[in-house]
């Protein structure tokens, strides 16, 4: 059975979800979207990852081809072609951000992601204002529970399908 797939024309083939997200974070173009040209940011890279870097337990790695600052094994703030984004702050601080920094929902190919702020970063001055909410981000990975649970997709079980779910007693 294996290699059927082979014998059928590829136009034929259904379309995988796969191929439908790579289609939505193409631009209106047609090209491919890039969130991070490193030819632009290296100055501002360098002084960011200058402060960032000195605090207790961060780790640079690189996730959605951005250099992305981690602790505790959860972001907390990655770089953006002319921004930051700003991973773990309260819908507080995401407030504040947007009413006194140009904050923005991050929005990679066009799908607002809301817990996540994207704010200008031109140059040092932008990077001095918003680095209390970077503190304030790596504050709330650096507390939170290791492991912590994560939201269950699909859908919710019915009751009765939990009382079926459950283990009876045996008597």
């Amino acid at each position: 059975m294996q290699g059927f797939h082979k014998r059928i024309p590829p136009d034929t083939l259904p379309r995988c979800r796969r191929s439908d997200n790579t289609e939505r974070r193409r631009s209106r173009s047609g090209t491919r979207m890039k969130l991070y040209v490193a030819e632009t940011m290296t100055a501002r890279r360098a002084s960011f990852e200058s402060e960032v870097l000195r605090w207790a337990g961060v780790r640079a790695d690189l996730k959605f081809g951005c250099p992305c600052y981690n602790t505790n094994d959860l972001l907390f703030a990655f770089l953006v072609t002319d921004g930051i984004v700003i991973t773990n702050l309260d819908e507080g601080g995401r407030e504040a951000l947007s009413r006194d920094h140009e904050g923005t929902p991050f929005k990679p190919g066009g799908r607002a992601i809301q817990r996540w702020s994207q704010v200008p970063f031109r140059g040092a001055d932008d990077f001095a204002a918003v680095l209390p909410f970077v503190r304030a981000s790596y504050e709330a990975a650096k507390d939170a529970p290791p492991g912590r649970p994560t939201k269950r997709r699909g859908r919710k079980k019915s009751k009765k399908r939990q009382a079926r779910s459950r283990k009876r007693p045996r008597t």
